[in-house]
């Protein structure tokens, strides 16, 4: 019987409240439309054996609440999104990673508390807005509980955001809580976006697996296929991840981005050929790595280098 490797795969969405005010982008426009895409990007998903893990801001998880309840059935996970300027109370105006360790412990703990007393479930994952983070954020994660997070988005940096991935690891890992971007072995799992670090940064534009950024064909599958050359040349955990937000019309009628969904779907099953395909949630994710971690460690150093 063949041994095929196997390929972890995490679905993630960025779950954002409404606009405060007019001109806002990446948002939802209203909470119909983020409670359809939501859902049927969830439902979408399941149809092919694949869980979500759904980074909420708070308010959305307080205005989703029965949705997210129903949802939960479907495997889906829930994690915290925070991006400062859309915590109401905050009155904050920047990015999280613009502000000390102490401040972005509040902001996250304000966050956490709300997530919690509206689905009844601390979140244990974590992403910020715009991939904002700066050298306090992991250690902050840590002591406020999260076990892992899906912050970095190697190759892409945007110093305006505290968006600063260049020359950090591709692959999952754990973290260094003094450096932010190198892998250490401080107790917090980091699963990147899976992206090309070295178009994006050619390019100075993101080249990852966010579906809603460009077709099947010259993005998502190209972006795929390096990194599982990628994975394989540098025995990395093999796992993907890709993303999306709620400002999606997932399931609408001739929504090419649904469309794009389906071809990577598709592409996933056709992978299972060569690959045993395990469809998970970020926080499944992180114990297989736990797992991989030690079955590596077990193992003679000519069999890791071979």
């Amino acid at each position: 019987m063949e041994c095929r490797p196997p390929l972890y795969v995490v679905f993630t969405m960025d779950c954002h409240p409404i606009p405060r005010k007019a001109g806002a982008v990446g948002m939802p426009r209203t909470w119909e439309f983020s409670s359809r895409s939501i859902e049927q990007y969830v439902r979408q998903l399941r149809g092919a054996g694949f869980p979500a893990t759904l980074f909420l801001d708070p308010s959305t998880a307080e205005e989703h609440g029965p949705l997210l309840e129903e949802l939960r059935g479907a495997g889906a996970e829930y994690g915290c999104l925070v991006h400062p300027p859309n915590l109401l109370t905050a009155r904050r105006s920047q990015p999280l990673g613009a502000y000390a360790a102490n401040d972005q412990r509040a902001l996250i703990e304000h966050a956490t508390e709300r997530i919690g007393a509206a689905l009844g479930v601390r979140p244990r994952s974590f992403r910020s807005g715009l991939y904002s983070a700066n050298e306090g954020t992991y250690r902050v994660l840590h002591e406020l509980g999260y076990r892992q997070s899906s912050l970095s988005r190697p190759g892409f940096d945007i110093p305006l955001h505290q968006s600063r991935w260049r020359g950090g690891p591709a692959g999952a890992h754990l973290v260094d809580f003094s450096v932010l971007r190198r892998a250490g072995s401080d107790p917090l799992f980091e699963l990147p976006l899976s992206c090309d670090p070295q178009r994006s940064a050619d390019e100075r534009r993101p080249i990852d697996l966010t579906i809603d950024n460009g077709s099947f064909a010259a993005l998502l599958q190209p972006v795929i296929a390096r990194r599982l050359t990628a994975m394989t040349v540098a025995n990395e955990f093999p796992v993907l991840c890709l993303t999306t937000a709620n400002d999606v019309p997932f399931g609408a009628r001739d929504d090419r981005h649904t469309r794009e969904l389906d071809l990577v779907l598709d592409y996933l099953m056709e992978l299972a050929s060569s690959h045993d395909v395990m469809p998970v949630t970020l926080a499944a994710a992180h114990e297989h790595y736990r797992r991989w971690q030690a079955d590596i460690r077990a193992l003679p150093a000519a069999q890791i280098t071979r």
